[in-house]
Formats: C-alpha cells, structure tokens, sequence
C-alpha cells in the first residue's frame, strides 16, 4: 500500500508542472464553413503539443473590427485577433495591438514571401504574422478562352469575340464599384493609391489613365463588360458561361469550384501603353497581438503556430494562400492537382502585386472615396479630371479631421 502511495505521488508530482505551467490564450478570428474546421484542427493541434488551451471564438467579419476596438480596451477581448492588413493602422492608432518586433526573432521570420510580410508593418513596425494572403486575379473559363490575354489589347480582342451586350455575354466581368477591385490597374499604369506621405493619389496621371482605361471597357468601340455589374452578377454570368474572364480572389474559389467551370487563374494582363504588369493589392490576413493581453509570449506562441509551415499547409487545402514559400513545394499540396494550379496562380500574380498599405488613411480617405470615383466615371459623362478633382478634395478633408483626432 505504502508503494503505490508513493508511486501515485511522484506521478502527480511529475503532472503537477504541466498544469501550473499551463495558459490559456483568448483568439478571435472569422472564418466559417471549411476554414473554421481547418481553423479548429490546428487550434487542438496547439493545445496537444503546447499544453495551453485556446479559447476560440468565431466572431462575424463584418462584426469582429468593431467588437475589437470595443472590448479590447474594457480587458474583454482576445489574447490574439485574425483580420486583414488594413485594419492594423486604426488598431496601432487607437493603442489596440502591439509590435511583434520584441518577440520574433529572424528565425521566425525567415521563409515568408516579402510582399507579404511587408504588407503587415505599419511605420517600419512589424504588428503580426501573415497566416495568408488575398489578391485579385484574372479567372478565366479554359473552354471559352484557351489562351489568356498576355496584354491589354490582347484582353479587348479576346473579349470583344466573347462580347453580345443583347444576349447578356461579356468577355470581362467584375465588381467594377469596388475600388478594391481597380487597384491593381492603377499600378498598371505606373501609379499608386497613396503617396509617401500617405495622401490619396486620385489627381494623379496613372490614376486619371486607369480610369479612363476601365470606362473604355464599357463602350463602343472596345466594350467587354456589362453597364451594371457586382460580385454577384460577376458570379452568375461567369457560372452560368455568359462570361469568359472575371476577375476576383481565392474567396470565389468554393463558389467557382461548384460551378463545374473548367477554370484556370493568372495574372491581369500587361498594359499595352505601359509595358507594365498591374499590381492589386497583396492583403494578408494578419495574425496580430492584442496590447491588453495579459501573457504576450504565450499568445506569441500561438501566433508562430497559426503562422507555421505546418499550419498554412492545412489551410492551403481549404484555399488559403500560403504566406510562406516552402507550403508551395509541400507533396500534400502537390497532390490535389487542381488546387494546387489554382493557388499557383493566384501566387504568379501576387509576385508583381504592391503590399496592402496599412496607414490609416486608407480608411480615412481611399475606400469610400475610391468607390464614389468609380461610380460617378462609369455612370455620368463628366471629365474624368474634374471627377478626380472633386474626390481629391473630400478624401483631404476626411484625412485632415482623421489626422486632427490622432
């Protein structure tokens, strides 16, 4: 009896430090359906060879921005948050998250894309680590065109043959509203959307052209794309073959996928004029620190592990971009064919793509007013300068009463 008293007590002795030592990490993130499963695996992962326990919640996209900023001040939000680059500015500026650069060494750092790494700092600052990447591509129906267009005289040609406006058959289809979606053209011209002191750009000569150049796909003589278009519509007509090329991100890949469309991805073409890839944003979904967190190394921990090799090879087979190059070369992911080509894709456009600026005037002054530039170019008949003119003006005036409450 006195042995296996002592046994059972040097058993507990020997369990008696894991469970001290162990922690419990808060993490919100978004993702539902197949990601959240994914998302769940590598979260019992983690706790099997950390011994921490995670507790976490899936918290709605268009709901999870305002609930951070809410609770995380009130000491009620998560150890670690999962959302897109461009909210790391606000979040630096309202104090909600903290630098990695005390916790990451160059080891961590080492074997992620560039674009996408730089793509998560804000002020030379490093706020996370990037699980993956989004980026708009060219998607193109394989059946209806074989060869994708290499230029943009190349993408009128293939897609005026694809074009009869009266029977609802376009050659480009895309959510033409989004200023999102017009970003990678701006480049293309040789511009970009914010300038180095992180003042709009709408005035400028590659913003104007850009411009100019979408309008153009809309009329005579070179019109491709409908007059009215959205994501939605965008994924009708392409789903149902009434469009040959679109152009959105690995979000369409679940949808597209059950279309039974026989599709390939690639990137926007060149433009003619500029000899000049164009560049949509590179936008990680950044995995960043609370500044209220309580254990900032354990929820670090939890980070590396989300951001791991291992990690992003799992989400990769739900669709995710990995940030990481080595996922690209992983057997695994080499072995589901089709995927495998669709992601690749996707990686061949994000290698000429400019990183997600991070600066809060994006916020501020780029999206709302990048939206109302399109609309009022594509749906009126004034001078696309003077539209330019007007928005420059209000997209200052956001910016200037943003930087005032700074």
């Amino acid at each position: 009896m006195k042995k296996k008293l002592l046994v059972m007590a040097a058993l507990l002795l020997m369990l008696l430090p894991t469970a001290v030592m162990a922690k419990t990490v808060k993490l919100w993130y978004a993702w539902t359906g197949q990601e959240k499963e994914a998302m769940m695996g590598i979260v019992a992962k983690y706790q099997q060879v950390s011994g921490n326990k995670v507790d976490a919640l899936m918290v709605p996209f268009d709901a999870l921005q305002g609930k951070y900023q809410t609770m995380a001040p009130q000491g009620q939000g998560p150890d670690v948050v999962i959302g897109p680059a461009d909210w790391i500015g606000p979040f630096v500026q309202q104090r909600l998250i903290e630098s990695v650069d005390g916790y990451a060494s160059s080891a961590d750092l080492n074997g992620f894309m560039p674009t996408v790494l730089n793509a998560s700092k804000y002020s030379g600052k490093l706020y996370g680590l990037p699980e993956s990447y989004k980026v708009v591509a060219l998607v193109y129906n394989k059946d209806l065109v074989p060869n994708p267009p290499k230029n943009s005289d190349e993408l009128i040609k293939i897609g005026k043959s694809l074009t009869n406006d009266k029977a609802s058959k376009y050659g480009l289809v895309y959510d033409k509203g989004n200023f999102y979606y017009h970003v990678g053209w701006v480049g293309g011209f040789g511009g970009r959307i914010l300038d180095s002191k992180n003042n709009p750009t709408f005035t400028s000569k590659a913003q104007i052209d850009a411009a100019k150049f979408v309008k153009s796909l809309h009329q005579a003589p070179n019109q491709i794309m409908p007059e009215e278009v959205d994501y939605n519509v965008a994924m009708n007509l392409f789903s149902s073959k009434l469009a040959g090329m679109m152009i959105t991100g690995p979000w369409a890949i679940g949808d597209l996928a059950k279309s039974g469309i026989n599709f390939g991805v690639t990137r926007l073409p060149m433009i003619s004029s500029t000899n000049r890839w164009p560049s949509p944003l590179v936008g990680p979904e950044v995995v960043m620190m609370s500044a209220y967190s309580k254990d900032k190394n354990t929820a670090f921990d939890l980070i590396k592990f989300i951001t791991s090799s291992q990690s992003q090879e799992t989400m990769a087979k739900v669709g995710h971009l990995p940030s990481r190059v080595d996922v690209y070369t992983k057997p695994s992911l080499k072995a589901n064919a089709r995927m495998y080509n669709i992601i690749m894709g996707f990686k061949y456009q994000a290698e000429v793509g400019s990183p997600m600026p991070t600066a809060p005037e994006m916020n501020a002054g780029v999206w709302s007013n990048g939206n109302t530039y399109l609309s009022q170019v594509l749906s009126t008949n004034k001078r696309v300068e003077d539209i330019a003119k007007d928005v420059q003006a209000r997209a200052n005036e956001s910016i200037k009463e943003m930087r005032k409450r700074k």
